[in-house]
C-alpha cells in the first residue's frame, strides 16, 4: 500500500480542523437560537398574562425581532381585549386568535400526536408565536396587534382592525358548507380611509403569514420539513430546510429567502405554504396575480429535549405568501378570497382540487434520480398510492396491503425482468468467445471490439438487453419507495411486533 507524504496528512489534518471548527460554529449558532426560541415563548407567556389580567390594554403591532424575541410598538386604535374564538368540524378543531387576527392552532382530531394515546391532537403551527393569517410587512415583522372580533358563528369569524396606514380591513375566515376535507376559506375586506391613493404592496400589510411546520420526530430528515409555491403555469418550486444551511465549506447559514428572487416575482402566484414529512399549510388565491413569498428556518425543541435538538440541529420552517399589489384610491373597497388547506398529505384528498395541491406530495424530490426521472415517479407514487389505500380496504390492515402491493408489482414487473435475466444468462455463455477473441488480437482493440459485435449479432443478442429492462424497472421501484416513505396512511399503523409502519424497525424498546 502506498504511504501517504506529510503534505497529505496535513491536509487530512487541515480539513478535519476546518469540520470540526464548522461544526462547533453551528452548534453554538444553535445554542443561541434556541435561547431566543425560549425567550420569545415566555415574552408570549407574558404578554397574554397581562392581557387576561388587564382586558383594557391598549393594542399594539408585535414585530418578531432578531431570533424571534419578541419587541412592541404602541398604536392608538380603539381599545380591545385578547380573545379567542373557535371552528370545529368532525376532522379539526381551529383556535383562532384577535391577536394578529387568524388561526393560532389548527388541531387535526383525527391523527394523534402520540402512539395510542388518543388524549393528544396534531397540533398544526403549535412551534410559532403568530397566528396563520395575520400580516407581515417583511421576514421576522409579523402583526400582533389586538384586532376586534366583529362577529362569530359555529362557522365563520370575522376580524376588524384599521391599521397605521389607515385602512380599515376585515378578515373572515369560514367553514364552507361544502368544503374539502380540512378546508377553510378566508375573505380579506380592504378599504382605503387614508385619504390618498395606496399600493398594497407599500404597506405593513405585504404578505400573509402561513405558519410553520416542523419535525414531530427526532428521525424525520431535514430533506422533509419545507416550503413549496406554486406560479399558474403549473411551476411548481419546493426547498427544504436545508436550503437555508451553510456550506460543508463554511459560511453563515441564510438569514431569510425572498422567493423567486428580491426583485423577482412569480407568474400567477397560485398557491404556497409548508409540511413536514405527513402534514401541511397551504394557502391557495382564488384570484393567483405575480408575488412573491418570504420563507425562513427557525430552531425547534422535540419533547422538551433541547440538548438532542442542539445535536441534531432541528429547525422548522416558516413562510408568507405575497399580497397583490393593489392600487386603493382614497374609499375604495376591494376583497381578496383564499383558500387554507390545513391538514395531512394525503394524496387522495388532495387529489380531489382541481388547482394542483397533489404536487406537494413532491414525490419526485430524490437526489440525481428525481431529475432524470421525475416525471415519471410522480404518477407511478400516485398510481401506488392510490392502490395502497384500496388494497388496505380489502384486507383490513395496511401491513398486507404493503406485501400484496410489492407481489403485484414484482408480477407486474416479471416479464421485464425475465428479459433482463434471459439477456444477461446469453451473454455469460459468450464469455468464453469473448475471451478467445481477446485472446486472438490483444493488440488490436479495434478488431476485439469489431469482432464482438459480430458475435452479439451471430447469436441475436443486444448488448444492452440486461440493462434497459433494468432501468425501465427503476422508476417504480423509486416511486414505490418514496410513496412508502412519505404515506400519512401508514402513520401510527401497526403489523405484527410492529406498532408504528413509519417508524424505524425495533424488536424492543
Amino acid at each position: 500500500m502506498k504511504k501517504l507524504d506529510i503534505t497529505a496528512w496535513l491536509g487530512i489534518i487541515v480539513c478535519l480542523g476546518l469540520l470540526g471548527f464548522s461544526v462547533q460554529q453551528n452548534q453554538k449558532e444553535m445554542q443561541k437560537r434556541l435561547i431566543a426560541a425560549r425567550a420569545a415563548a415566555e415574552a408570549k407567556a407574558a404578554a397574554n398574562e397581562i392581557a387576561a389580567a388587564n382586558p383594557t390594554t391598549p393594542s399594539t403591532v408585535a414585530k418578531l425581532g432578531a431570533g424571534g424575541v419578541l419587541t412592541d410598538s404602541s398604536t392608538n386604535p380603539p381599545i380591545v381585549a385578547s380573545e379567542q374564538a373557535e371552528l370545529t368540524t368532525d376532522l379539526f378543531k381551529l383556535t383562532l386568535t384577535n391577536r394578529g387576527a387568524g388561526i393560532q392552532t389548527a388541531q387535526l382530531l383525527t391523527y394523534n400526536k402520540v402512539l395510542n394515546d388518543s388524549s393528544s391532537f396534531i397540533t398544526v403551527n403549535e412551534t410559532r408565536d403568530a397566528p396563520i393569517g395575520a400580516f407581515s410587512s417583511k421576514p421576522n415583522e409579523i402583526d400582533l396587534s389586538l384586532w376586534k372580533i366583529q362577529s362569530k358563528t359555529d362557522k365563520s369569524v370575522t376580524f376588524v382592525s384599521e391599521t397605521p396606514d389607515k385602512l380599515h380591513i376585515e378578515k373572515t375566515f369560514r367553514i364552507p358548507n361544502e368544503a374539502r376535507p380540512y378546508e377553510v376559506e378566508m375573505d380579506l375586506s380592504i378599504r382605503n380611509d387614508s385619504g390618498a391613493a395606496i399600493e398594497l404592496g407599500n404597506t405593513q400589510s405585504k404578505f400573509i403569514y402561513a405558519g410553520g411546520a416542523a419535525p414531530l420526530e427526532f428521525n424525520e430528515l431535514s430533506m422533509q420539513i419545507g416550503l413549496f409555491y406554486r406560479e399558474q403555469d403549473s411551476t411548481f418550486v419546493a426547498k427544504t430546510v436545508d436550503y437555508f444551511k451553510k456550506s460543508f465549506f463554511g459560511g453563515s447559514e441564510k438569514p431569510y429567502a425572498i422567493l423567486p428572487g428580491e426583485e423577482k416575482f412569480a407568474d400567477n402566484l397560485a398557491f404556497a405554504g409548508v409540511n413536514d414529512l405527513f402534514f401541511a399549510t397551504l394557502l391557495q388565491a382564488q384570484e393567483p396575480r405575480d408575488g412573491q413569498v418570504w420563507a425562513d428556518k427557525y430552531p425547534v425543541v422535540i419533547d422538551g429535549d433541547e440538548a438532542q435538538s442542539l445535536k441534531k440541529n432541528i429547525r422548522g420552517c416558516e413562510l408568507a405568501m405575497g399580497l397583490p399589489n393593489l392600487a386603493l384610491n382614497p374609499g375604495e373597497n376591494k376583497t381578496l378570497s383564499y383558500k387554507w388547506y390545513i391538514g395531512p398529505k394525503d394524496t387522495q384528498i388532495l387529489r380531489q382540487s382541481k388547482e394542483g395541491w397533489n404536487m406537494i406530495m413532491n414525490y419526485d424530490q430524490i437526489p440525481i434520480f428525481g431529475k432524470i426521472f421525475g416525471w415519471a415517479i410522480s404518477p407511478l407514487a400516485a398510481l401506488l398510492s392510490w392502490s395502497l389505500v384500496h388494497l388496505k380496504n380489502l384486507v383490513g390492515n395496511y401491513g398486507w396491503s404493503i406485501i400484496l402491493l410489492t407481489i403485484l408489482v414484482r408480477l407486474l414487473m416479471w416479464p421485464i425482468y425475465a428479459k433482463s435475466a434471459r439477456s444477461m444468462k446469453r451473454m455469460s455463455k459468450l464469455a468464453p468467445l469473448q475471451k478467445a477473441i481477446k485472446e486472438k488480437y490483444p493488440d488490436d482493440p479495434q478488431r476485439v471490439n469489431k469482432e464482438t459485435m459480430q458475435l452479439y449479432s451471430e447469436y441475436g443478442i443486444n448488448p444492452m438487453g440486461g440493462c434497459l429492462p433494468m432501468l425501465v424497472q427503476l422508476p417504480v421501484f423509486l416511486g414505490f419507495y418514496r410513496m412508502l416513505s412519505g404515506a400519512v396512511e401508514l402513520r401510527h399503523e401497526p403489523f405484527g411486533f410492529v406498532q408504528d409502519l413509519t417508524m424505524p424497525d425495533q424488536f424492543a424498546t
